[in-house]
């Protein structure tokens, strides 16, 4: 029988400034950042399907529409304003990913081409989502409206979807990096 035996090298823990801790507050950061976009593109969807709601039981009875988007435009500057948020963490994470020596520039582009993706999806889906909105309350009291309603929150549903997807590859991107910085730290 071989018996093998091996040997475990305690090291001290990475001092604050340590380049594996920048990477993963800066990590942190970013995660939290697109934590509370999801969370605010969520409840923006929940109160265009109110408005949505509302509008098509005003049309149905015959009514006019008692609806007041004030509640909405104001969800809609908080959802910029987490975009916002969500496009410094990302600078700030690819910055200290690049700055480490420990990351390969191949990790590196990638996390660069998800942050690009990432920036896309809010430029431009994020941006169609709030011209279908503003589309939408021109027609207030109209027929239309709750059509228009309806093609923002297709839109809406389509940011969500993209956004879910985007940040299922960045938290794996971070688990790859988190791996490489690991094994190259164990090399040394």
């Amino acid at each position: 029988a071989v018996s093998r035996t091996y040997m475990i090298k305690l090291a001290p823990p990475p001092e604050p400034d340590a380049p594996q801790v920048q990477i993963e507050r800066a990590q942190e950061r970013r995660e939290d950042a697109l934590d509370r976009l999801a969370v605010e593109a969520r409840e923006f969807d929940q109160q265009l399907q109110e408005l949505i709601r509302r509008a098509q039981e005003a049309s149905a009875s015959g009514a006019a529409p008692n609806l007041t988007p004030g509640a909405l435009q104001e969800a809609q500057r908080r959802l910029e304003s987490r975009a916002e948020d969500v496009r410094q963490a990302m600078a700030q994470a690819e910055q200290a990913l690049a700055d480490n020596p420990l990351v390969s520039d191949d990790l590196v582009q990638k996390v660069r081409e998800l942050h690009e993706l990432m920036a896309e999806l809010m430029n431009e889906d994020l941006k169609r989502v709030m011209e279908e909105m503003h589309e939408a309350l021109k027609k207030l009291g109209t027929d239309q409206f709750a059509q228009n309603l309806e093609r923002a929150r297709q839109a809406q549903q389509e940011f969500m979807d993209k956004l879910d997807r985007t940040i299922r590859m960045l938290r794996r991107a971070k688990l790859e990096a988190g791996l490489e910085v690991l094994r190259k730290y164990l090399e040394q």
